[in-house]
């Protein structure tokens, strides 16, 4: 059964910039809401945007009813899974805005009745946040890379290109050793047998860590490391280091309950067949806190068969996971020629000055 929050929904902002990617954030009102990171796509109207809306709902929100306010504060803060339906629809006061999804919380539904609508030009809002601070005498933040190190390079010191020490180090430590000037270490220092190795030797060695891997130490129990800690928050610290040990981690396609009955992908002959079957594996996958991003480049049929070839057959994760608040994330970026071919170009882009 279907949450239905949007009655509890003051303003939001989504943003569907890139294909295959909802990012956003809502506001309950009191500073409280949640961030929303899915996978999929807003249609029609709102399809490549930027929207932000209100509903008319007072800052403050509303706390009734109060099973399902308390239902709603107990929301994942950061919303992962997929894209149902995100649309507007209709016209004048009959317009509705309709945004579902499906998350570690199951399925999630807004529909808010004519909303105010505002479409955001990006470019736009920068620079006029940009010409504001410059009316106002403030400066731009500088980003790292712009800010200088060290004042400005001095190619034509090899051994000191960005300035870090003195002119007259050598001078200086030489006045803190009572004058002597510092002894240059000998090359025979360098040139001792002890560093060499036998290939034999490093072949034995590398053959008993992996039949006899050294003994991983215990950690310290946490009554230990912090005394008088109450019992609730050791437990949490427990489950935080089961989760980063990953000893007990199980294979996802081991936690469906029910099992999932997936097709298979050669038995499917299009992106349109796909997705229903993909948007119930990520469905299910979201309810375990597994977040699938997918790059603009895969369609569902790709991303559905990568999933199926690629990431069951191996993927771990804890299987209580979901109330530590923590999320796996798996993405197709690393199997993507198109990413691998855009990234080289603009680290060429980037660094072609440097050589």
């Amino acid at each position: 059964m279907a949450f239905q929050i949007g009655k509890f929904i003051v303003r939001g902002e989504l943003r569907n910039l890139r294909r295959n990617c909802v990012h956003g954030w809502l506001d309950f009102g009191n500073d409280e809401g949640i961030r929303v990171e899915i996978t999929g796509n807003m249609s029609g109207e709102l399809a490549g945007k930027i929207v932000r809306f209100a509903s008319g709902l007072p800052d403050e929100g509303v706390q009734e009813p109060a099973d399902e306010r308390e239902a709603l504060d107990a929301l994942q803060f950061q919303q992962i899974g997929v894209a149902e339906r995100m649309d507007l629809s209709g016209e004048g006061a009959e317009r509705l805005l309709h945004l579902e999804w499906f998350s570690q919380d199951g399925h999630l539904v807004i529909e808010l009745v004519n909303p105010t609508i505002v479409y955001v030009d990006e470019e736009a809002e920068k620079q006029a946040e940009a010409d504001k601070r410059e009316a106002a005498g403030e400066e731009d933040t500088p980003r790292f890379d712009d800010i200088p190190f060290g004042g400005e390079a001095d190619r034509d010191d090899p051994d000191d290109p960005y300035q870090l020490f003195p002119a007259d180090l050598e001078s200086q430590l030489r006045e803190s050793t009572g004058g002597e000037k510092l002894a240059e270490p000998a090359a025979a220092e360098f040139e001792s047998d002890e560093f060499e190795t036998d290939s034999s030797t490093e072949l034995e060695a590398l053959v008993d860590a992996e039949l006899f891997p050294p003994e991983k130490p215990k950690s310290r129990p946490w009554d230990e490391v912090i005394p008088g800690i109450d019992e609730k928050t050791k437990q949490m610290y427990e489950q935080w280091d089961e989760v980063f040990d990953g000893e007990k981690d199980e294979p996802i396609a081991t936690m469906f309950d029910p099992p999932l009955l997936l097709k298979s992908p050669a038995e499917i002959a299009d992106d349109a067949e796909a997705d229903p079957y993909l948007k119930t594996l990520l469905a299910r996958l979201a309810l375990h806190c597994v977040a699938i991003d997918v790059c603009e480049h895969f369609g569902p049929l790709q991303t559905y068969r990568w999933l199926l070839e690629e990431i069951l057959p191996e993927a771990q994760i804890h299987p209580n996971l979901k109330p530590t608040g923590f999320i796996r994330h798996y993405a197709t970026y690393e199997s993507c020629p198109q990413c691998d071919a855009e990234f080289e170009e603009r680290w060429e882009r980037e660094h072609k000055d440097d050589s």
